[in-house]
């Protein structure tokens, strides 16, 4: 294990030695985390810019370096390449190597407060753009009361609805009816919550669009939306920033946490749901996709669960409907 943590601390410290003068840097932010952002190149630049700005003054807690096998070869870091993704987390690294279409390893050096993506087939997937260093923040805030939510998040006058559920649910859906009605927007797939306080931030400028709504949104495809192939599905990777209104990219706090399902009601319809409800719709693919410490995580969620009231949420046939029938859901809490 000691080998190990070694081999990819050197691994870190070797990306951010590589860059030269083609590199670019910029301040960013992710949820509650000021960032320093390093880019081995500007095309790499572009294709991540999925990040909010920087709070003023703030100073970076995690500088990250973005970088393909191009500019560095960290393969040596793994010694033994397998099929799907293997997860090292202690002390003193983070490290996720993923290893299927596409060589992808993450590395966070808690010590030097130091991360890497590096891509090892020299290109970016459009999935990993609009979620760049989600297993990595997950490894950095571990200790803090924040964790990342798998669902989505939008914000009327400051008060929160959480909708968390399985895909084909109607997470994206009620996230984007609701954000270009005016609402504030946190995220439709991952999303930041302090366990303690309720309080959502979004942790990227980006939404995950299926093939099957474009339709539904069309006006929203001019957001220069990149194509992804994911688990069999076809995704329009949004860039958010081109949507809404700088001050719409924000959270807030907790009023209430949704779960929406599909039951054939032609206006959005709401019904009293348990925690352990909410418990299931959030743990597999909040714990799937932030590998490392489950045990953690499911509690943070537990936390979660019990900091607001939660309903069953049918959204509809008609997402236009949909901001208003949630407006209406805010009054009456």
């Amino acid at each position: 294990m000691a080998t190990a943590s070694r081999r990819f601390s050197a691994a870190v410290a070797h990306a951010f030695e590589s860059l030269d003068d083609r590199a670019i840097e910029r301040p960013a932010r992710s949820g509650p985390l000021a960032l320093r952002l390093h880019f081995a190149s500007s095309e790499l630049a572009d294709a991540f810019n999925v990040f909010l700005p920087p709070l003023p003054g703030s100073s970076p807690v995690l500088e990250i370096c973005f970088t393909t096998s191009r500019y560095v070869n960290l393969s040596d870091a793994v010694p033994q390449r397998i099929a799907g993704h293997a997860a090292l987390a202690n002390d003193d690294v983070y490290a996720l190597w993923q290893f299927d279409s596409q060589h992808l390893l993450h590395i966070v050096d808690f010590a030097s407060r130091r991360a890497v993506v590096w891509l090892g087939d020299d290109f970016a997937p459009a999935w990993l753009c609009s979620r760049p260093i989600l297993a990595p923040i997950h490894a950095v805030l571990l200790r803090t009361p924040w964790v990342p939510l798998h669902g989505g998040a939008v914000s009327l006058n400051g008060r929160t609805l959480l909708l968390a559920g399985i895909g084909r649910a109607g997470k994206t859906t009620a996230a984007l009816a609701c954000a270009l009605a005016g609402w504030d927007y946190a995220g439709d797939d991952f999303v930041l919550v302090n366990s303690q306080t309720a309080l959502v931030e979004p942790l990227f400028t980006s939404a995950r669009l299926r093939n099957d709504l474009s339709s539904v949104f069309p006006g929203i495809l001019d957001a220069r939306a990149e194509i992804s192939h994911e688990d069999g599905e076809v995704r329009h990777e949004l860039r958010m920033e081109h949507v809404l209104q700088p001050d719409q990219l924000t959270g807030g706090k907790a009023a209430a946490l949704l779960l929406p399902r599909r039951r054939g009601a032609e206006r959005p319809e709401f019904e009293p749901a348990r925690p352990i409800d909410a418990f299931n719709a959030l743990l597999t693919m909040t714990v799937t996709l932030t590998p490392g410490w489950p045990d953690l995580v499911s509690k943070k969620l537990m936390s979660v669960i019990g900091l607001a009231p939660i309903f069953f949420i049918d959204t509809g046939a008609t997402p236009n409907a949909i901001p208003d029938a949630f407006a209406e859901f805010l009054h009456r809490l």
